[in-house]
């Protein structure tokens, strides 16, 4: 085996393997407490100097935050002077004069101990192994923790460069560090040496096009692209902004839509012809100052330079500011969220999809002060008011006095006839004194300047008005009778009564459910194997990192999540690897073993008591708000009421003078 030495000269004598990329292997350092890393190449004289600068870059606070190289690692020349690349290898001034020492071949750095990377966290189906006890409230302060981070590294004038989930780790405590720091961008004594390597769905949109990073400055805005993303994961599930779905069914890989900045969750992304996955979580749960900086994260200006991302310090404000306002909902321990939300977006997201983000398995059942029996008390106090009373009418009545002549009339009638009897009396009397052309005069006269009265306009009068009598008397009986049964107050007494009869019916349902539980247990066992294995850990060659953060944004986290519909749905997946994973899965399968003699998982009674858990405090707290709006509604329609009345009142006195005072 190689020896390895230190700038010193001690010997450096790796420990067990902790892991392997494709730059090198990192071992453990018992002696030194530390971890080293082995590059598996020979290394050119540029990236020797950019170890070297990483080294004295190093201070107490990078050390803090990152794996930081403490210490450059030299391998004797003469173990490897025979390989072509040691022949072919032009040395510079400043590489050669180490070779004293051997070749530089590693770095020397901290040991992280019990870290995990951060997929494992805001992955839903990593949280429950590896950090099971986590609430959202964690992942919030893990969000400001990155953030933090990000500044430290900036403050010192460096870039991270390729910002991806597998360069963060996180402790239980929620303490961050970073790996893989010989891959960014270091500023040291006025000499950049660049990142020359990218994730490109963590890439922000100016970058999308590039085919080589090598010579590529760095800009911490760019930085801020990728810490918006790594945020984002963590307080929305693991989803990705731009995994949405298109409008027009088009397939677009995730780097298309980041240089489009479709940003899928966006307020006007229906719009713009875009929608989130299916049982996304949204933004909507996260307080405004959040939800902006996405969007200013995500929606980027039409020209490059312009680009003004939120910067680590906003983040850690709006973030240290969401984490004052939390709140912790009644029912499950693990369900925390932003206090300006009326309900818990958590239970309402499992109770209306089905999917658990969060399961505590120690819940107990929590007390409650909700009195059923003395609310429904309060219930029956809230009497109906008293309907308008609507004049009877009787239609026999009304057609009679439809007939009748108003007394002006028959009054008018008599005038005129005595009216023509005194003129006809006149004319006789003039005749004896008068000649007969005067008496001719005045009688014709009398026929025709006096009127006749004609009642048939009267009585077409009085049939309009009965007709309009019999019109609004039909109106206000469907006014009434809309009102007895579509006003608000009748609806929410009726809801009322079936949440009343929902909420006793509970322990039953419950008892059912859990039946069928234990009916299930095929399918349960099975499920739970195959949640045994997950997609990010296949070796399906067309399954690159780039589409497991596609199908992770789809909820499709393990094998249990793979069906041919549901990655059907997945943009820009063939249906070549669909059916890849789909075989996977099947293949998979035929190693479960059914165990007939186990009762039911303690994770499905567990969701089981989580669901109930919601709808009875849902049903509680609807009870006790509709009793109260109950009241409030019987006062709305008896004021509605009494408006009624007094129209009502004075349409009765319209038919009473219509009918002559006749009983109508």
């Amino acid at each position: 085996m190689s020896e390895y030495r230190d700038a010193s000269g001690r010997v450096l004598s790796p420990g067990k393997k902790l892991g392997s990329g494709g730059e090198g292997a990192v071992y453990e350092l018992p002696s030194l407490n530390a971890a080293m890393k082995i590059y598996h190449q020979p290394l050119p004289a540029e990236k020797q100097q950019k170890l070297q600068a990483l080294v004295d870059a190093a201070t107490p606070a990078l050390l803090k935050v990152a794996a930081w190289p403490v210490a450059l690692v030299y391998k004797n020349t003469e173990s490897y002077k025979d390989t072509d690349s040691y022949k072919n290898k032009k040395r510079s001034t400043d590489a050669g004069s180490q070779n004293t020492r051997g070749e530089v071949c590693g770095l020397v750095m901290p040991k992280l101990g019990d870290y995990e990377p951060l997929h494992h966290l805001y992955s839903p189906a990593q949280r429950k192994q590896k950090f099971p006890d986590k609430s959202w409230a964690f992942l919030l302060h893990v969000a400001r923790n990155i953030a933090c981070v990000f500044d430290v590294i900036h403050a010192h004038g460096h870039v991270i460069g390729d910002v991806n989930p597998n360069l963060v780790y996180v402790d239980g405590q929620g303490l961050i560090r970073l790996i893989d720091c010989d891959s960014f961008q270091i500023d040291h004594q006025q000499q950049v040496f660049g990142c020359d390597v990218g994730v490109p769905h963590f890439m922000p949109p100016e970058l999308q096009n590039k085919t080589s990073f090598r010579g590529c400055v760095r800009h911490p805005s760019q930085d801020s692209f990728g810490l918006a993303l790594l945020i984002f994961h963590l307080l929305l599930m693991g989803r990705h902004p731009y995994a949405g779905v298109r409008a027009d069914r088009r397939d677009y890989s995730l780097e298309q839509s980041i240089a489009e900045s479709a940003y899928a969750f966006a307020d006007d992304a229906m719009q713009r012809g875009l929608r989130p996955p299916p049982n996304s979580i949204s933004p909507s749960i996260l307080p405004p100052a959040l939800r902006q900086l996405f969007s200013s994260a995500f929606i980027a200006d039409p020209i490059p330079e312009q680009t003004q991302r939120p910067a680590p310090r906003q983040w850690m404000d709006a973030l240290s500011q969401c984490q004052l306002e939390l709140q912790r909902c009644s029912q499950v321990s693990l369900h925390s969220y932003w206090k300006g939300l009326s309900i818990c977006p958590w239970c309402e997201h499992q109770d209306r999809n089905g999917v658990y983000f969060f399961l505590s398995l120690d819940d107990k059942e929590v007390s409650s002060d909700f009195d059923l029996r003395a609310l429904w008390a309060r219930f029956t106090q809230v009497s109906e008011p008293s309907a308008p009373t609507l004049v009877t009418l009787n239609p026999q009545w009304l057609v009679e006095s439809a007939q009748v002549i108003s007394p002006h009339m028959r009054q008018l009638k008599w005038v005129c006839y005595l009216s023509k009897l005194v003129v006809c009396l006149s004319v006789l009397s003039a005749f004896l004194l008068w000649p007969w052309q005067v008496e001719l005069i005045i009688f014709l006269g009398n026929a025709l300047l006096l009127p006749n009265v004609d009642f048939s306009f009267e009585k077409q009068r009085r049939l309009q008005m009965m007709e309009s009598i019999q019109r609004e008397y039909h109106q206000w009986q469907d006014q009434l009778q809309r009102l007895s049964s579509k006003h608000p107050f009748f609806m929410l007494r009726q809801r009322l009564q079936q949440m009343r009869l929902e909420y006793e019916s509970l322990g039953e349902e419950f008892l059912r459910a859990q039946h069928e539980l234990k009916k299930k247990r095929y399918e349960r066992q099975l499920q739970k194997f195959l949640d045994g294995f997950l997609v990010s850990n296949t070796t399906i060659p067309s399954i690159g990192v780039t589409r497991r953060a596609m199908l992770l944004s789809f909820g499709i986290e393990t094998a249990a999540d793979v069906s041919i519909e549901r990655l059907q749905s997945i943009p820009n997946f063939s249906p070549k690897i669909s059916y890849e994973l789909v075989d996977w899965r099947q293949r998979l399968q035929v190693w479960f073993v059914f165990d007939a003699t186990a009762d039911i998982d303690p994770q499905d009674m567990a969701m089981l008591k989580q669901r109930f858990a919601y709808k009875r405090t849902k049903l509680q707290t609807e009870l006790r708000q509709g009793v109260m709006q109950l009241q409030m509604q019987r006062g709305d329609l008896h004021q509605q009421y009494q408006q009624i009345q007094l129209v009502i009142d004075a349409f009765g006195k319209r038919v009473h003078q219509f009918s002559g005072n006749k009983r109508v």
